[in-house]
């Protein structure tokens, strides 16, 4: 976004880096952060646009920024729109960070608000959900080394003062889960969870698979209950070769390559009937639904019912032998 610049170059270095709040919360009153929400710049822009050297090749802490991805935001009916958390880029980049703050945003006025880490970490991919006058946030993905199996982070933010707390829960919650949706049901008194991704380990691997279950947090007491049970459904992932994972998605032939396998197939479309390579696609295998989904990297299958492990075997060697007309080798089959 190219606006005015209202901030010096000597100004951006005195503040431009990342820092946790020292209160519960604190107010971080830096005019370069607000520059940079109010402007969109990214640290790479922002310091280029000042003549500024790039923080790539260097081993500094890297610059605060507001272009994130996995942010949640909330838009309150007096017109607020509060942003919680989220990350810049992947860790490849200098800049690469996973916030803990909270900005509201105002017409033109800008709050930031931090917190020390250990009150509420870093936290990116996760959802936040209105209940009366507090934001639920339910997930995270996180920074490698503070990822666990322990139950699903929940934390309580009060959109009156800001203040973050966790929120102790029981029952059975899905666990280290993010990318995946939240609702709040108000009759019932609980927030729905579906979808998204849960970490498991494989030997000292993280690994992930998908949500397949619908989860209910019920708000008073903090209980959380399994609402289906999928756990006789399989996963399996279809790994692409390293050389050949930045290749995009299938395309649009995508369909075309399924028909071929010999199975009853459903393709996703839009409302021009076009087809949609970034939804998931569902064969029929022996009346067995199986859903198969192309991420860059892998395809990932979810047997959605029982099959017999000979055609199991079957499927996924069409399946591997299909990503070949899409000029891509299937490396490895793991089930999830």
């Amino acid at each position: 976004m190219t606006q005015q610049h209202s901030i010096s170059a000597a100004e951006y270095l005195a503040s431009c880096r990342r820092r946790f709040g020292s209160a519960n919360p604190q107010r971080m009153r830096v005019p370069v952060w607000e520059w940079m929400v109010r402007t969109g710049q990214d640290p790479y822009f922002a310091r280029e646009s000042l003549k500024l050297e790039s923080n790539y090749g260097r081993h500094v802490d890297p610059d605060w920024c507001f272009d994130r991805m996995g942010a949640a935001q909330v838009e309150m009916a007096d017109g607020r729109i509060i942003t919680i958390a989220g990350e810049h880029e992947d860790s490849y980049d200098p800049d690469f960070c996973i916030y803990n703050d909270v900005v509201v945003q105002q017409g033109d006025d800008v709050e930031i608000y931090g917190y020390p880490r250990p009150i509420f970490p870093p936290t990116d991919f996760h959802t936040a959900t209105l209940v009366g006058a507090n934001i639920v946030i339910i997930g995270s993905l996180g920074y490698l080394e503070e990822r666990s199996l322990s139950p699903t982070p929940v934390f309580r933010l009060d959109t009156a003062d800001y203040r973050i707390e966790g929120v102790e829960t029981k029952g059975e919650s899905p666990g280290w889960i993010h990318k995946h949706q939240s609702e709040y049901l108000e009759e019932e008194g609980v927030i729905e969870l579906t979808g998204g991704e849960l970490l498991f380990r494989r030997g000292e691997a993280d690994r992930f698979r998908d949500n397949l279950d619908t989860y209910h947090l019920q708000i008073a007491e903090g209980v959380w209950r399994r609402i289906t049970d999928n756990s006789e459904w399989r996963q399996f992932s279809l790994e692409y070769a390293d050389d050949e994972r930045t290749l995009g998605d299938l395309g649009w032939y995508t369909g075309e390559v399924l028909k071929q396998l010999g199975y009853p197939c459903e393709l996703y479309a839009d409302d021009d009937n076009h087809e949609c390579t970034d939804r998931p696609h569902l064969l029929l295998v022996n009346g067995v639904p199986v859903q198969c989904m192309d991420r860059d990297q892998e395809i990932r299958v979810t047997i959605q019912g029982t099959l017999a492990q000979s055609e199991i075997d079957r499927l996924l060697a069409k399946l591997k032998d299909a990503a070949r007309k899409t000029h891509r080798s299937v490396t490895a089959i793991e089930e999830l």
